[in-house]
């Protein structure tokens, strides 16, 4: 099997890191493009407006959130792995799978589970659901 790009879903989660980690070695052992993704799921967390949160629920809002929990899991990369970072948005399996398509991933990494509902990043069915309907290798990391 050949490895030329990779697909990491992180949450922040310890498995998700773990996840991170496999994939980054795989991909440096391959010469693979490492692409690290979370997911902003709006259909799991019912926001409470007010001016005080209100920007950290506008697209640029939510971009920085998303790049931060992708930037606190990539921080030990290593240098010579080229590295994409995106942040997606909806349903978590649903748009990690639509990603790994229009992406040309040739595998998947992910967690056992993530954060769980308390989180909006990724659900703990996620894993299950990819595993059952991606069209490409997964490698679920406990």
């Amino acid at each position: 099997m050949e490895f030329r790009k990779i697909l990491v879903p992180v949450d922040g989660s310890n498995p998700s890191i773990d996840a991170f980690r496999t994939g980054a070695d795989l991909a440096l052992k391959y010469g693979a493009e490492l692409e690290v993704v979370t997911v902003i799921n709006f259909n799991n967390e019912q926001p409470i407006l007010s001016l005080g949160n209100l920007e950290k629920f506008t697209e640029e809002g939510l971009q920085k959130q998303g790049m931060a929990v992708i930037d606190s899991v990539v921080k030990d990369v290593p240098e010579n792995v080229k590295l994409t970072k995106v942040v997606l948005y909806g349903d978590p399996a649903k748009a990690i799978i639509e990603e790994q398509e229009t992406g040309k991933a040739d595998c998947i990494i992910l967690g056992s589970r993530g954060l769980g509902s308390v989180r909006r990043f990724f659900m703990g069915s996620v894993s299950t659901e990819i595993v059952h309907n991606a069209e490409c290798p997964v490698f679920v990391i406990r």
